[in-house]
């Protein structure tokens, strides 16, 4: 078969665009220098931390606190006792805050050190809640939190504190016997009236007992020795 003879065939190419260099035939792939800059940019740390929307209903400290920038996620405890965080409620709301945007205490107080708490860690700023930290200001316990500033003069407080109940009767029982004034006003201290009634029970059934058993002495030694009998010695049936 001639050249003449072999058919013609006509590709329309007017609905492809022109082939990218290095793509065309006989001619060499471009070298992979890794992924494009579209896939590169993309973001692969974690997504921004956000503070949690403020409640219809604010407070100074929540409207401040949610000015400053988000510094941790609010990590809390692992505990079935524990109730949700409700938004609503400023005792949970401002502390949810403080947790976010103060800062780590170390050392940590005594209750976030000893497991209790709501949070994992122990965040405080100075100028918020007279310096106590989130997990204590959220079980409203801030005066317990021995971070403050004041801590020392709130133990004196408490270490000053009445005694109650049983206790506090006794001692100042106590307390006004040991004094002159009191034992000279205070009349000289009776027996119960149900012990004096006993008392004399008794000291009665002890008499009527002696005068019986003498009066049977008497008459067993009448029988013996006669109605004239000295029975002087035995005492009289009188006395």
């Amino acid at each position: 078969m001639s050249d003449s003879d072999t058919p013609e065939i006509n590709v329309d190419s007017s609905g492809y665009g022109p082939l990218p260099p290095g793509n065309g035939p006989g001619q060499p792939n471009p070298p992979d220098n890794g992924p494009s800059s579209s896939s590169a940019s993309a973001p692969n740390g974690p997504p921004p931390l956000r503070l949690p929307n403020l409640p219809a209903v604010t407070t100074d400290a929540m409207i401040r606190l949610s000015a400053l920038p988000a510094l941790r996620p609010a990590v809390e405890r692992q505990k079935s006792t524990m109730k949700p965080f409700q938004p609503g409620r400023s005792g949970n709301h401002e502390p949810r805050l403080l947790q976010m945007v103060g800062v780590l205490q170390d050392p940590p107080c005594y209750h976030c050190a000893t497991g209790y708490g709501r949070y994992t860690e122990c965040v405080a700023l100075l100028k918020y809640f007279d310096g106590t930290c989130a997990s204590c200001h959220y079980g409203s316990e801030g005066k317990r939190c021995t971070i403050r500033p004041d801590a020392n003069s709130d133990v004196e407080i408490v270490a000053e504190r009445k005694p109650s109940g049983k206790r506090a009767v006794q001692r100042k029982k106590l307390k006004l016997a040991s004094s002159p004034a009191a034992s000279a006003s205070s009349p000289t201290p009776t027996k119960t009236k149900g012990y004096g009634k006993r008392k004399v029970r008794t000291k009665a059934r002890s008499a009527r007992s002696f005068l019986l058993e003498r009066a049977q002495l008497h008459q067993s030694l009448a029988d013996s020795y006669g109605a004239e009998a000295d029975l002087s010695e035995y005492g009289s049936e009188t006395d």
